[in-house]
């Protein structure tokens, strides 16, 4: 339900409240990612994209390394094509290997 309230938090002339209080009501176990920046957008409260950002960071940590290595490599280059405005995509990606096996 909180997720539903936050993407109509989002629409033009939507009021956040609803969302907040689903989010009051819902605790840790329902809250995520996708949860938190939805609510950055309809509030432009910048706590909702660094506890966003702690959640995914929550979630990598329990990918094994295996699989996170190569993806860093790829999310660095992506990084640095979006920083000096190129586009991205599968031609520009700088890496060839799989990010999953």
């Amino acid at each position: 339900m909180a997720l539903a309230e936050a993407m109509f938090a989002c629409l033009p002339g939507a009021d956040s409240e609803a969302a907040m209080l689903a989010l009051a009501e819902i605790g840790d176990n329902g809250d995520s990612p996708q949860l938190r920046w939805l609510l950055h957008q309809a509030t432009g409260d910048r706590s909702h994209l660094e506890q966003a950002k702690s959640l995914l960071d929550e979630q990598l940590a329990k990918v094994p390394t295996s699989i996170t290595k190569p993806c860093a490599r790829t999310s660095a280059s992506t990084a640095r094509s979006l920083r000096r405005g190129e586009s991205i995509g599968p031609k520009s990606s700088r890496c060839d290997k799989p990010c999953a096996e």
